[in-house]
């Protein structure tokens, strides 16, 4: 599971979800993008990720998302 933040300098989110999705070692790995500017997530990078969190989020929010990912398998 990978936690990623949308703005972030150098190669934001964006950028990062794209480059692990053309990886066939890393395209099925789940990625919960976080942002600020929901707005700003392009649909094709929203679709492939897992879920996408809009700041400020709740500590059971991500929680949520991150078992939703995991399939209850989070321990």
């Amino acid at each position: 599971l990978i936690l990623l933040d949308c703005m972030m300098p150098i190669l934001d989110g964006i950028g990062v979800v794209r480059a692990l999705r053309s990886d066939p070692k890393t395209a099925g790995l789940p990625i919960i993008l976080m942002t600020a500017l929901p707005h700003v997530v392009p649909p094709d990078v929203q679709a492939t990720t897992s879920a996408l969190l809009h700041k400020p989020f709740s500590p059971g929010e991500l929680f949520a998302a991150i078992e939703r990912c995991l399939g209850g398998q989070g321990g």
